[in-house]
């Protein structure tokens, strides 16, 4: 497969499955927009113009939450070609999701760069016969910021609605190739951050270093090799999330196998909702016979006056959870006096308070002593715990 371009999404639908791949992006057979898309894109058009105007050149608009909302009505109905957005609820989210951004940005700092530059990298690959190919890979930044001279900051806007954590967003493809184009843009950067700008939520952000760059170009270039490698009627279908949103998903073997064995993947919304439920039903039952086996466990290992129990491949044991607590504060308090008392806590101290004034310099030996003397531990119910016998240990 010769691909025209790349990105950093059709490479991401490409190490999912090559097929959906060869579909979308060879065949160029898309889905059609839709309307979180046409809102996210109202919403990004708002952003581009209103940071553009307040915070770039030398003549700039005082920036406001109004300017921003005017600027996001226009783009509005311009997107889905409407003359009266207001009540409309897709309308009211984007207000929702540009009020939040609003009141949590702050532009002090830093310099904007750019906003939504779109800039194809030419990407040479050679495939596995030795012919060289030129690729364009195209990427988009929504906002560029340096923050000093050898710091730099990649800002994505997204008006999803679940919130990635800075662990998940380090291994995602996209934030991957924005730190890799922003270092080949400014070599001489240490740190780039990556930030994905979650509008229903707040930012999460990411920082890659020049090794971390290294590693995602020779990343891009072995599954560019890899598409290269691939011939169309040859592009494997691959079981993945993403499968549901797949223009396949209809004639996809792989996926109609998958879903008469009982998953998931590529079920209608509707469907999964009565799977969950059931699945939900399965577990609660489950957890009474759970603690049914529990307790007539717990009678046996009673009876025989044992510790575990065990069968020919599980041993069961029990133990209990323990906190340590002090719940005489009013003698706490005759201790410490009450100055340091009221600070540390007037109604409860925890221990990691406590272990710290044990071990500072602020109390005496003798007074140490004592607090050590108040601390009990509340031992929770017998818990039971199920191991596996060792297999290596067998005879």
């Amino acid at each position: 497969m010769i691909p025209t371009s790349l990105s950093a999404t059709a490479l991401d639908t490409a190490t999912k499955c090559l097929a959906r791949y060869a579909a979308e992006n060879i065949n160029k057979n898309r889905t059609g927009g839709s309307m979180p898309a046409m809102l996210g894109t109202s919403c990004h058009n708002a952003l581009e113009q209103y940071v553009k105007d307040c915070y770039m050149g030398e003549v700039r608009t005082t920036p406001s939450l109004n300017l921003l909302l005017d600027y996001y009505k226009m783009h509005f109905m311009v997107e889905f070609d409407t003359a009266d957005p207001l009540g409309d609820p897709a309308y009211e989210d984007g207000v929702q999701m540009l009020t939040n951004w609003y009141e949590r940005s702050n532009f002090d700092g830093f310099e904007v760069v750019s906003v939504e530059e779109k800039t194809p990298y030419q990407l040479n690959v050679q495939d596995s016969a030795g012919t060289n190919y030129t690729i364009p890979f195209n990427y988009i930044f929504d906002r560029l910021d340096r923050l000093d001279e050898t710091t730099y900051r990649v800002v994505d806007y997204k008006t999803w609605r679940g919130l990635l954590q800075p662990d998940d967003l380090f291994g995602k493809i996209q934030a991957r190739v924005y730190g890799l184009m922003c270092q080949i843009q400014y070599p001489h950067a240490e740190k780039i951050w990556v930030q994905f700008d979650q509008l229903r939520g707040d930012t999460v952000g990411v920082v890659f270093t020049k090794a971390d760059n290294a590693n995602t170009w020779r990343y891009i270039k072995k599954w560019a090799r890899k598409i290269l490698d691939t011939k169309i009627e040859d592009a494997v279908e691959t079981i993945n999330p993403d499968c549901k949103w797949c223009i396949r998903k209809t004639t996809c073997t792989t996926l109609k196998k998958n879903i008469a064995a009982g998953g998931i993947a590529g079920l209608p919304v509707i469907e999964m909702i009565d799977r969950r439920a059931m699945i939900d039903q399965q577990m609660e039952a489950l957890k009474w016979a759970a603690a049914e086996l529990e307790e007539a466990l717990l009678k046996a290992a009673q009876n025989e006056d044992v510790e575990h129990l065990e069968s020919y491949n599980h041993r069961v044991y029990w133990t209990r959870s323990s906190r340590r607590q002090i719940e005489r504060m009013d003698i706490l308090e005759k201790i410490i006096g009450p100055q340091l008392m009221e600070r540390v806590g007037k109604t409860s101290v925890s221990m990691t308070t406590l272990d710290k004034l044990l071990k500072g310099k602020e109390l005496t030996a003798e007074q140490k002593s004592q607090i050590k003397g108040l601390v009990t531990n509340k031992y929770g119910e017998p818990s039971l715990k199920t191991k596996p016998l060792s297999k290596i240990d067998e005879k």
